[in-house]
């Protein structure tokens, strides 16, 4: 079999007929992609039939219902190209975030997977960036946290690395839920992994069979949690019978709150805590722990030195942007008096309107800060650099926030709106307003359609 180096795009599928035409569609918009193999799982819909009508470059394989992980060991082993992304049938992949992935896997090949960063859609079609809680990805940290970086369309993988994970001691479990957990512990076992900020896919939130079955999804992420524990020396205890039981509240609020149900999410989320009150502390605890290992609370310290009003208010931010994750569901309970207090103290009294929902990246800089307002679905960057009045946010309610790439240094009161992408290290200067996109190292300077390239 000659192995080419683009990317096979492996999607299983299940009754997936209402989906599957928009998960190949986005696949098809991504232009490395070379081949689409749908593996139908057992479906009594017209699962198969939808899907090879879409496009030449799709090919479905049909086996009898035997479940995600087994579909996808199917797909890898008939794919016939160096890259390989697994796409579950309700999600989308964008283009962007997996060109980003592979120009990453070809530049290091020590990598054996790639993880980019994933927005949620939930069944209303509303979209909202999801943060990673994991910073170094490796074996160990995706036992102790318990669960997954990203659904499967948020990785790139070598398929020479899946083989290899499916083979590997000790044996795989194959469950029937959290089954793209176990795979990438099995992955993180045989390879590194690596990250990066890029979005390379859409998860429906809400819809899948993890949400339908919240019990069932529950004791299958711990069990696979406790068995590589077991292989790798870890230790961890078993949940109890009161920490299972809300456990599954807790996942039946996340499901309540991606449809909207505001009541149900409320009872759910409080007969969890009153089941184990005790998760809150240990939340909040190990959020903190794994912030500090990771050096993200002081990360802004060094760079804004001098100012200590700046750096206070940066400290406070990450530790409650830091409690907050992941973006995908409601605040945990132990988290929203963080929250409160952030606000009250950095927003109201400091006047840095910095949401702790807003997704930053490293090393931050801020002049002075006061009149700074950033809207809380804006997604800003490393090494970028805010001065006083700037304002990054929306044209209206949902219309869209900026994406500010790495470098990015603003001018005083210079006003960016609605969905736009301000290009790695470009610059806004002061009182300008950017409403379109901003090329990367470009300067932008006065008032819509007045931008110039280069810096000058």
């Amino acid at each position: 079999m000659t192995i080419s180096n683009g990317i096979s795009v492996v999607v299983p599928a299940y009754n997936a007929e209402k989906s599957i035409e928009r998960a190949i569609r986005s696949a098809l918009q991504c232009k490395e992609v070379e081949r689409i193999i749908v593996v139908d799982d057992g479906s009594v819909d017209n699962t198969a039939g939808v899907a090879t009508a879409v496009d030449p470059r799709v090919e479905v394989i049909r086996q009898p219902n035997s479940g995600a992980f087994v579909a996808r060991q199917r797909g890898v082993e008939a794919a016939q190209s160096e890259f390989v992304v697994l796409l579950d049938a309700d999600d989308q992949l964008l283009a962007n975030g997996v060109s980003a992935s592979l120009q990453m896997a070809v530049s290091d090949e020590a990598l054996g997977s790639i993880v980019g960063r994933y927005a949620n859609i939930s069944p209303m079609g509303a979209i909202a960036a999801a943060r990673r809680a994991h910073g170094h990805i490796d074996a160990i940290s995706l036992i102790r946290l318990g669960y997954s970086p990203g659904p499967p369309a948020a990785m790139l993988w070598r398929r020479t690395t899946l083989l290899e994970a499916l083979a590997t001691e000790p044996a795989p479990l194959i469950p029937r839920f959290a089954d793209d957990y176990e795979l990438i512990i099995r992955a993180a076992l045989v390879s590194c992994i690596g990250s990066h900020n890029e979005f390379s896919c859409l998860y429906a939130l809400g819809d899948g069979k993890s949400f339908e079955n919240a019990e069932q999804a529950s004791v299958a992420g711990h069990t696979i949690q406790m068995y590589y524990a077991k292989h790798l020396g870890v230790a961890l205890k078993p949940w109890s019978a009161r920490r299972t039981r809300s456990a599954h509240y807790f996942r039946r609020a996340r499901v309540a709150r991606s449809r909207r149900n505001i009541f149900v999410w409320l009872v759910n989320l409080a007969v969890g805590i009153a089941l184990d009150p005790v998760v809150l502390i240990r939340l909040v605890f190990m959020r903190c722990a794994i912030a500090f290992k990771q050096d993200v609370i002081f990360q802004d310290w060094a760079v804004n030195r001098g100012d200590l009003r700046i750096q206070l208010a940066l400290v406070f931010f990450r530790v409650a942007s830091k409690l907050r994750e992941p973006r995908a569901v409601p605040p945990r309970i132990g988290a929203i008096p963080v929250g409160m207090a952030y606000r009250a103290i950095v927003q109201w009294i400091l006047g840095i309107d910095l949401p702790w929902r807003a997704q930053v990246g490293q090393r931050l800089r801020v002049f002075h800060g006061y009149g700074l307002v950033v809207s809380d679905e804006a997604v800003i960057g490393n090494d970028v650099i805010l001065r006083h009045g700037v304002t990054i946010g929306h044209r209206w309610p949902g219309g869209g926030s900026p994406v500010i790439g790495d470098g990015v240094e603003f001018g005083a009161g210079a006003i960016v709106l609605g969905p736009v992408h301000i290009g790695e290290g470009a610059s806004v200067a002061a009182g300008s307003v950017v409403v379109d996109d901003v090329e990367p190292r470009g300067r932008y300077r006065g008032f819509p359609n007045s931008w110039h390239d280069g810096l000058q």
